[in-house]
């Protein structure tokens, strides 16, 4: 583990001062991780680190690993340990396909008098980071976008299982490039999602939502194949 991966697992820590006192609450932690894009693809998880910067016993990490693994955030492969999950072609389709079937459901069913102000805060967010110049910032509102959709089946399973799907999705972005060039074009159309949700027309917000999304995957795995034929012809 090289000199900056073992910094930046050092610098995980939980969000409350005390020591975690589970595997779930792990979890949540390197997974979130994951999800903003502190833990990329590929890199290598060390149980010592961890567990001293965690604050937590190696059988406790190990559990979490063993949810992460299950989620298809982590893999563990023999004489190599525990190290976040490489991005796949096959892998950027599947996190889409089941993100579609989340996200276009629920704002298709979502009832007339559903609490929407929690998209609305995300989209408001994104307006004000963009004015900042704030792309991470912008990604983090787009993330909590996605939640609250999802949020509005009103469903703790599947609001578990889009964590995992946004945590997958991040580890597919971070081959990006600049934020900047992932997020603004989706910042706008986030809006008009939300536009059409307030206003009541939950089915146009479905179509906008299912476009976007296959505008995401399609574009993710042009620039993951593209990048693949540079590797190989470097």
């Amino acid at each position: 583990m090289n000199q900056k991966t073992s910094q930046i697992i050092d610098g995980l820590r939980p969000n409350k001062p005390h020591r975690l006192t589970s595997a779930e609450q792990t979890s949540d932690v390197i997974r979130e991780a994951i999800t903003t894009g502190v833990l990329t693809p590929g890199m290598k998880l060390q149980e010592e680190a961890l567990t001293a910067s965690l604050g937590v016993a190696r059988n406790t990490l190990r559990e979490s690993f063993k949810t992460l693994i299950h989620e298809g955030l982590l893999v563990h492969e023999i004489n190599r340990g525990v190290s976040v999950v490489k991005v796949t072609v096959d892998g950027i389709r599947d996190v889409y396909a089941v993100r579609e079937l989340l996200e276009v459901n629920a704002l298709r069913d979502c009832p007339a008098d559903a609490d929407i102000s929690a998209i609305a805060a995300a989209v408001e967010s994104a307006r004000t980071m963009v004015e900042k110049d704030d792309w991470l910032g912008v990604g983090t509102a787009n993330i909590a976008f996605h939640r609250a959709i999802v949020a509005l089946a009103g469903s703790s399973r599947q609001n578990a299982i889009m964590r995992s799907l946004l945590a997958e999705t991040r580890l597919h972005v971070s081959a990006w490039g600049h934020p900047r060039e992932w997020h603004a074009p989706f910042v706008e159309k986030n809006r008009q999602v939300y536009e059409m949700l307030a206003r009541g027309r939950r089915d146009e917000a479905a179509v906008l939502m299912s476009q976007n999304l296959k505008e995401s995957c399609r574009i993710l795995v042009a620039r993951h194949e593209e990048g693949h034929h540079e590797n190989l012809a470097g």
